[in-house]
């Protein structure tokens, strides 16, 4: 990319201003949480910073679309770390309060300490990263971006959007979907649900698709959660009657993670629907309104 320009020095052009102010504006959640005090830093936070990054990775593979020469895996390897430490934590965290909720927690007397003590160096770790010097890397890393928002126009929006589109009707239009092709269906949507989202593009019509991520979400959780017990029943480190619990409590949300993908199955024709309605369209980006 020739005569890249400063951040300050941007083209002020819709699609170049709209996904800088989107950016920064995911930028700042993150930086507004990473200053907290390590023990004001909630549960809801971790998922908020991990939404935020997710977002940034979004901005980062349409930057990349319109423009080869942004270097995205240098862009994005200090915002992997803090998600990937996030995400071991908010694993456990949704390990603990599912058990909690499914009233299992209170049957198990030492599970539920081990998980505890596993969260306790998770949080470690996370916060050991969580400093003024990640702050500092974040921020130094981002500049790396500005100059290329200025490739990013309307033609190429819409080429990257119909792309999305043609990879998730190909997994759609394929018999028995299986459960690899809905964990990258997962992906593919919510990259294109953040993309329609930074330009305005989210209307009545899309309800379905954010019913949708939604939907493959919570089946996702399920299925990590099944696994965790799964390895904790494999490793067999706990008492027999933890073990049973244990078990009991991997058959449930296995159960239930089965009958959440029975959904996800039924919902594909709504979805195809939609999405073709969306490729339809003459020129999906049209005046682009404010996120």
């Amino acid at each position: 990319m020739k005569n890249l320009q400063k951040q300050d020095d941007l083209p002020d052009t819709n699609e170049a201003a709209i996904i800088k102010a989107y950016f920064e504006k995911q930028l700042n959640a993150i930086e507004i949480i990473l200053k907290k005090q390590h023990h004001k830093i909630s549960k809801e936070d971790i998922h908020k910073l991990r939404v935020a990054v997710k977002k940034i990775k979004c901005v980062s593979a349409l930057v990349l679309f319109c423009d080869p020469a942004f270097s995205r895996k240098k862009f994005m390897k200090w915002f992997k770390k803090i998600f990937t430490a996030a995400g071991k934590l908010r694993e456990l965290q949704l390990e603990i309060s599912r058990l909690k909720k499914l009233q299992f927690s209170g049957s198990l007397k030492d599970y539920p300490g081990h998980l505890r003590k596993r969260l306790k160096k998770k949080k470690h770790f996370f916060f050991s990263l969580a400093n003024g010097r990640l702050r500092r890397k974040l921020k130094k890393r981002s500049k790396i971006i500005y100059p290329f928002f200025e490739a990013v126009n309307k033609t190429g929006i819409n080429k990257f959007l119909e792309e999305k589109i043609r990879e998730m009707i190909s997994i759609i239009k394929s018999k028995n979907l299986k459960e690899k092709e809905a964990h990258k269906l997962r992906k593919i949507l919510k990259e294109f649900y953040y993309s329609i989202s930074i330009f305005g593009l989210k209307n009545k019509q899309f309800k379905n698709i954010a019913g949708y991520q939604e939907l493959l979400g919570q089946w996702h959780n399920d299925v990590v959660l099944a696994g965790f017990l799964q390895k904790a029943i494999d490793t067999d480190n706990e008492g027999k009657k933890e073990l049973r619990i244990i078990k009991d409590a991997r058959n449930q949300i296995s159960s239930e993670s089965k009958q959440l993908f029975e959904k996800i199955k039924a919902g594909l024709q709504s979805i195809d629907s939609s999405l073709l309605k969306f490729e339809s369209r003459a020129g999906m980006l049209q005046q682009p309104e404010p996120y």
